[in-house]
């Protein structure tokens, strides 16, 4: 429970329900109009830069303080509340922080399917190559299948998390809301594998190196799922805005196409390298699997 409430704390702001009610009751053309005011508005932000930077040659050879007044004035952020940059904040909030539409259970749904399907391929082989911690060969209820089943699909759980509170997540934007449910998953995934790896119980020999591999491995995996996770969802809720995903992030500055794909790429490699790093884990003892069996059995 005290986990529970820590996670709850880091991923639903205090005091933002109010206002997080209202993004999820946001339909579809609700969206559309929200990615249209926020798109406006951060173009006028970028123009009133440009202007501000371009004017101070024009001052000189042919534009009037009067001019400069009258265009500065027009390109001003809409709003009166706050300050310029408080309100494209606060727009691009709306704009980015609704389910465009879609129901808490659609939505919820989709982000089990996109996060299980990011997560495949290491989920497949972890399910293929590796037991389960703790199990003998005499499990009742084929438990062991069970437990199997739920690691396999434990990133689609992540996944409906994500999608289901959408709107109520802390971030202003998919990459963010993603970032922060990984940061408080995070524990989830790195505690078992410090346990399986420094605990006698556990590893057939403990190692402080493949600690270290094995939760750098871990980080790198969860990293990539959830990167991909709120890019994935950026470009979606863009598409239902009836924009281009370019629109909405733009490609041509360096650190919006460096900054994502370089943070997957890393983390990717990391994930890689952990995935076939897998510690050594004792076998089930005090239980004879029944092939063992069979074969001690001497001959009648």
């Amino acid at each position: 429970m005290f986990l529970v409430a820590v996670a709850s704390l880091i991923l639903l702001p205090p005091g933002s329900a109010a206002a997080t009610a209202r993004l999820r009751r946001v339909g579809r053309r609700g969206h559309a109009r929200f990615m249209d005011r926020w798109l406006t508005t951060q173009l006028l932000w970028d123009t009133r830069a440009d202007f501000q930077r371009s004017a101070r040659a024009s001052l000189v050879d042919d534009m009037t303080v009067s001019d400069f007044r009258d265009c500065w004035r027009d390109m001003a952020v809409p709003g009166r509340n706050d300050d310029p940059e408080s309100r494209l904040r606060r727009v691009k909030r709306f704009a980015l922080g609704t389910n465009a539409g879609r129901g808490s259970w659609t939505a919820g749904l989709e982000g089990a399917g996109r996060a299980q399907l990011l997560a495949l391929l290491w989920a497949t082989y972890k399910a293929v190559t590796s037991g389960i911690v703790g199990a003998d060969y005499n499990m009742p209820f084929h438990l062991d299948a069970i437990f199997q089943a739920l690691r396999f699909a434990h990133w689609a759980l992540y996944g409906f998390v994500y999608g289901y509170f959408y709107a109520l997540l802390r971030g202003f934007t998919p990459v963010g809301k993603a970032a922060w449910l990984m940061l408080a998953v995070l524990p989830a995934e790195v505690l078992p594998m410090v346990t399986l790896t420094v605990d006698p119980q556990y590893a057939a020999a403990t190692s402080w190196t493949d600690m270290a591999t094995g939760c750098v491995g871990v980080i790198g995996q969860t990293l990539v799922v959830f990167m991909l996770l709120g890019l994935w969802w950026e470009w979606s809720l863009a598409r239902a805005g009836g924009m281009k995903w370019s629109q909405v992030r733009n490609f041509r500055r360096l650190s919006s196409i460096t900054v994502p794909v370089g943070t997957v790429l890393v983390a990717g490699a990391t994930a890689f390298a952990g995935t076939w790093a897998q510690p050594e884990v004792k076998p089930p003892t005090g239980v004879e699997s029944p092939q063992a069996a069979q074969q001690s059995e001497p001959p009648k």
